[in-house]
């Protein structure tokens, strides 16, 4: 009759974190900010300013969208990449190369400026510190309004992003208007 031995393998300990949160440079960016938490301990999470204006009914819905678009072309423009688009292709769309990609990434980089020039260099900066960088309305204040106090500067910061954002829409829908009039006109007087 065989008996088999039994063998004792040393227990494998998988060292755990204590703490799972973002690190301390992490934290040091524009683009976390202070909540309170449940049972009252502060905490630090990354701020979703265009997320917290809608859900405090300050900005529209289409508001949020076009957020969105203008993030993407800023992304498309800026560093060459894209989620894709929210409009539909065109009927017999043909795929591009190199050439047409750079046209592509040239068009998203004029709707931005068109956008810029309609709405002015604060409201753009204000933009592309919220949408483009992710900065929390507590860093924007920091730097757009530092000599008043920080709760009253956030305050008119957030009010300042609720309207930029809710004018968005129109200014974008103008601007891909004046692009494709431009197109259009340079399309005549190619003929």
């Amino acid at each position: 009759m065989n008996t088999a031995t039994l063998t004792r393998r040393p227990r494998l300990i998988v060292p755990t974190a204590a703490d799972n949160g973002p690190t301390a440079e992490r934290i040091a960016k524009g683009d976390y900010e202070d909540t309170k938490a449940p049972k009252g301990k502060p905490t630090r999470r990354r701020a979703y300013t265009v997320q917290a204006l809608h859900t405090k009914g300050d900005i529209t819905s289409e508001a949020v969208e076009y957020a969105g678009r203008w993030v993407s072309d800023w992304n498309f423009a800026r560093d060459g990449y894209t989620d894709g688009t929210a409009e539909p292709l065109p009927d017999g769309y043909v795929r591009g190369d190199v050439h047409t990609w750079f046209v592509s990434r040239g068009r998203a980089s004029e709707r931005l400026t068109r956008i810029r020039e309609i709405i002015g260099d604060g409201a753009h900066e204000r933009l592309l510190m919220m949408l483009g960088h992710g900065a929390s309305f507590t860093e924007m204040a920091k730097v757009l309004i530092p000599e008043l106090n920080i709760s009253s500067a956030t305050t008119r910061v957030s009010a300042q992003c609720a309207t930029i954002l809710n004018i968005l829409p129109t200014t974008y829908r103008a601007a891909v208007k004046a692009q494709k009039d431009a197109w259009d006109r340079l399309q005549v007087a190619a003929k």
